[in-house]
């Protein structure tokens, strides 16, 4: 094995297990939004519902996926403007 293919093994892992994360998160945001419906009085199993936690928690993911940046990558974005 050379080099070029360590380095594709071990970002094939990476993959794998940063997918398997983001799954477990967004089966458990998923359950967390079927508890706030269930809050609010409405039936998470109803038909108008079914797909709505998944659907949140993705929204929910989308919206702070900036939140996985690295401080030097997003200040690097910030500091970039001559005031």
């Amino acid at each position: 094995m050379d080099r070029e293919d360590v380095e594709e093994d071990a970002h094939e892992r990476r993959r794998s297990i940063v997918g398997k994360e983001q799954h477990d998160r967004l089966a458990d945001m998923s359950n967390a939004v079927r508890c706030m419906l269930k809050s609010v009085g409405e039936n998470p199993d109803r038909e108008g519902l079914l797909k709505t936690p998944e659907r949140a928690a993705k929204a929910f993911m989308f919206f702070t996926k900036g939140y996985e940046d690295s401080i030097s990558v997003s200040s690097g974005e910030c500091n970039d403007t001559d005031w």
